[in-house]
């Protein structure tokens, strides 16, 4: 878990809304109040049980400031073998169900791809919130497991993108094939030409993912016919500042700024109960905390015996009332 960022004092008197994105490599978390984030936190994304993600969100938020009871939750993953205990573990520490993103969440987004369905819920945060807080045109490039480019045209709709292998997943297939090369750290080197392997490794990654980027970025702009608000996320998306000439603005809270985006227009377009239960019927299923089934009790003696002898009486009469007839084995 990475150290915790905070940005201003949590208060226990302000509303606060949760929010989690689930990604394929990690998981951030934040907690927002009066439309900034207070809190934010980095953790891997690996499986866990649903006590020990019970147990790792109490101890995010246990020591703050904040009132977890009936807290509000938000929640996007692209991991389905981690969504459902997140998702019963966040009802679990709240006492309520997150609303969970997915296409149908989004109604005042119009969805250009030929299946919306197949859009990632990070990829949707992601538009509402450039779309809100940079205006349209923009290009958001989240670098992370994957690189995806995702476009919001001048009338605000989502057009589609690009899907590009990842800076770090890049790299690990690399050195797990070459048996030569050995793993170096990823930072930008001094010099395009490296006097050294690791040197030669960090220029060809770093610098040739940053040429990768700038070279959709420019190829998405000339479908676009003009120029586009370009704005970087994800955990690796720093790595590339100064050396991806397109991308502007770097903010690593937007995905977590959409979600809380969707989460505001929910309640403002069907009310508070909006935030009680997931929006989408696909992922109600998962918000669903079923109490543990009860054990059975065991009968007590007399009970037992007194069950014996009306079944030895059922089975008598099922055979003609006759006596002599053999009683159960």
């Amino acid at each position: 878990m990475t150290p915790l960022k905070r940005m201003r004092r949590p208060s226990v008197h302000a509303p606060a809304l949760l929010t989690v994105d689930i990604g394929n490599s990690e998981t951030s978390l934040g907690v927002f109040q009066d439309e900034a984030l207070v809190l934010s936190y980095r953790v891997l994304s690996r499986p866990r049980t649903p006590d020990e993600t019970f147990l790792l969100l109490r101890q995010m938020l246990a020591p703050e400031s904040l009132d977890l009871a009936n807290l509000p939750s938000v929640l996007c993953s692209v991991v389905p073998p981690l969504s459902e205990d997140f998702v019963r573990a966040v009802a679990r520490v709240t006492g309520r169900a997150p609303v969970v993103v997915g296409p149908d969440s989004v109604p005042d987004l119009v969805i250009r791809y030929k299946e919306p369905a197949a859009v990632g819920p990070d990829r949707l945060a992601n538009a509402v919130a450039v779309k809100e807080l940079y205006g349209t045109p923009a290009i958001v490039v989240d670098v992370g497991t994957a690189t995806t480019f995702d476009v919001v045209g001048e009338d605000g709709d989502y057009l589609g993108g690009a899907i590009a292998p990842g800076l770090a997943l890049s790299a690990e297939a690399l050195f797990a094939r070459a048996a030569r090369l050995s793993k170096v750290e990823l930072k930008r080197p001094a010099h395009v030409i490296g006097r050294t392997t690791e040197e030669s490794l960090q220029s060809g990654i770093v610098l040739g993912y940053a040429g990768l980027v700038d070279s959709l970025v420019t190829r998405i702009l000339v479908e676009l016919g003009g120029e586009a608000h370009v704005v970087a996320t994800g955990g690796l998306a720093r790595l590339l500042e100064g050396e991806a000439t397109t991308l502007e603005t770097f903010d690593e809270g937007l995905t977590l700024q959409g979600l809380r985006l969707i989460h505001e227009r929910l309640v403002a377009a069907h009310g508070p109960a909006a935030a009680h239960a997931p929006a989408p019927a696909s992922a109600r299923k998962l918000a669903a905390v079923p109490a543990p089934a009860r054990a059975p009790v065991a009968p007590r003696p007399a009970e037992e015996s007194a069950a014996q002898a009306e079944s030895g009486r059922r089975r008598r009469g099922r055979r003609g009332g006759k006596r002599g007839g053999r009683g159960p084995r």
